[in-house]
């Protein structure tokens, strides 16, 4: 019987993954926690918090929508010209003399309010993504271990984490950002200063700073998934972890874009069939009620109520399957990442 020392790694075979095993054992884990479910949904409704706009509602009264309603029905545009004029010119000047009444610092004090508000935001929401973030692998590692889950075990086991998952967030996209800002550079100085006649060979280079500029982007996105289940399993630095990630990157950069656009066709198709379907039957059940309104209205008004029940739980379905299968994904890459653990990362 052959003895391998312990500090020699792993022999890599040919074939590390198998898609079906990892596809059923990432349906497992994701279908028996739920607990991941409402940690994927706790993270989407967190960071839709961040997104979304502070929408103003109508405060126009009833008298306002009948005063232009009154303007644009009165007879000529003459009229209706020195109506506005009248209306408007006095409001206009009000607003004018409010606008000069006011200290200019206090448009300054309110501009820096609003910057450090945005600021805040952006800062609370980088901590709150690397904490959710290093907590949902946390529990998917807890569920590959056979154990289950809790929330309070992933938030423990996250908070430690968050450091390093933060760095994981922000370095690459520096990166990123910077490649971006060089290739810009190039095409400007490509169209706005070189002369004509060297356009072409200037232009091949740029082609070639392309095309290595989104084979450079794959490389990060695909190390970017292997960097923080390294975090998780090893705890090492985000430093190292992201340089192992490369590395892995490096050696299945194929599979893994393949593994990856194979999760994209079933996102696809799953949501595809989760949206369309019902969406069908809406349309169908919405049609019956407008042709029988006018023939049997109780009826129709039956079918209006079943459709917004069947909305509501059409949503609330929909929601629970966005949680789930975020949950699948993250156990298909934590899986995914424990059947080449230490084979290349040398």
């Amino acid at each position: 019987m052959e003895l391998i020392h312990p500090s020699t790694p792993p022999t890599p075979q040919a074939d590390d993954w198998s898609l079906g095993d990892l596809y059923s054992k990432a349906y497992a884990i994701a279908r028996k926690n739920p607990v991941l479910w409402w940690f994927s949904l706790a993270i989407a409704a967190g960071m839709g918090s961040y997104n979304s706009g502070s929408g103003g509602g109508n405060s126009s009264s009833k008298e306002d929508s009948q005063f232009f309603q009154d303007i644009l029905n009165s007879s000529g545009s003459d009229q209706a010209a020195k109506v506005l004029g009248d209306a408007t010119s006095p409001i206009f000047m009000i607003f004018q003399q409010i606008i000069h009444a006011i200290p200019w610092y206090f448009y300054l004090i309110l501009g820096i309010e609003l910057l450090a508000l945005v600021i805040l935001s952006i800062i609370i929401a980088v901590i709150y993504k690397a904490w959710a973030h290093a907590g949902q692998l946390s529990g998917v590692e807890t569920s590959i271990r056979g154990e289950k889950p809790t929330m309070h075990e992933m938030s423990e086991k996250a908070f430690p984490l968050i450091k390093s998952f933060i760095w994981l967030e922000i370095v690459p996209m520096l990166l990123f950002g910077l490649l971006s800002v060089s290739l810009l550079g190039m095409l400007t100085f490509i169209f706005f200063i070189v002369p004509g006649n060297l356009k072409i060979p200037f232009g091949i280079l740029l082609s070639l700073g392309v095309v290595t500029f989104f084979i450079g982007l794959l490389y990060l996105s695909i190390a970017l998934i292997w960097a923080p289940r390294k975090l998780v399993t090893e705890k090492v630095s985000a430093q190292k972890a992201f340089g192992l990630g490369f590395h892995i990157a490096k050696n299945k950069f194929w599979k893994t874009l393949l593994y990856g656009f194979v999760n994209m066709i079933v996102a696809l198709f799953v949501f595809g069939m989760a949206i369309g379907i019902p969406l069908i039957i809406f349309i169908l059940l919405g049609g019956l009620a407008a042709l029988l309104w006018q023939s049997v209205i109780g009826l129709s008004i039956s079918i209006i109520m079943l459709l917004i029940l069947l909305g509501i739980v059409w949503i609330i379905l929909l929601t629970l399957l966005m949680g789930m299968f975020d949950s699948f994904k993250a156990a298909f890459w934590s899986l995914a990442y424990h059947k080449i653990k230490g084979k290349y990362e040398h």
